[in-house]
């Protein structure tokens, strides 16, 4: 699919869909989808989506800590070896992360400022946002209070470049996400 044409699936009004609303579409569907029975031990479910190149979107939920912390990065890698330059990661269903998880976000952070780029956080809840307020997280990234403000976010700091190459996607996912978040 062309990212820089509307995909041929409607929205509910019947209208195309951009690329940047499949994408707002298919993370909020991801997130809602249930939860896994009380009994279950927690585990780390992890979403990535790579809409075009030089923007990541990944969604988590349940607990992200020593055992599976490493998980995120390896995803990202396997999908973009020399990293993410624009990195968002939504958290709003995020229970828990220790410090290796601190660690492997703030890894992250990094890379994506070494690519000329940014990682933005979306949707910090409870512990989750409590434990980044504790470790100054904000001095290393940004946090957003939803996955539209982070993508807008992203989109306005994009535009902002010299390379126009993507400049019309990023034009589409800041007016998506206006009305939104």
């Amino acid at each position: 699919m062309d990212p820089a044409r509307p995909a041929k699936d409607g929205g509910s009004d019947g209208r195309a869909v951009s690329p940047a609303e499949a994408l707002i579409r298919a993370v909020r569907e991801r997130l809602a989808e249930p939860p896994a029975p009380a009994d279950a031990p927690p585990e780390l479910v992890l979403g990535l989506w790579i809409p075009w190149d030089g923007l990541s979107v990944v969604a988590l939920a349940g607990e992200m800590d020593i055992g599976n912390a490493s998980r995120l990065r390896e995803a990202l890698v396997a999908k973009e070896p020399s990293g993410p330059r624009y990195l968002v990661i939504e958290l709003s269903q995020l229970t828990f992360m220790d410090s290796l998880a601190i660690h492997a976000v703030t890894k992250l952070a990094k890379e994506a400022t070494s690519n000329n780029g940014a990682l933005v956080v979306a949707g910090a809840r409870g512990h989750v946002d409590r434990v980044l307020d504790i470790v100054k997280i904000d001095e290393l990234l940004t946090r957003k209070e939803t996955l539209e403000a982070a993508l807008r976010h992203v989109a306005e700091m994009a535009a902002e470049d010299d390379n126009g190459a993507t400049s019309d996607l990023w034009a589409m996912l800041a007016e998506a996400t206006q009305a939104d978040g």
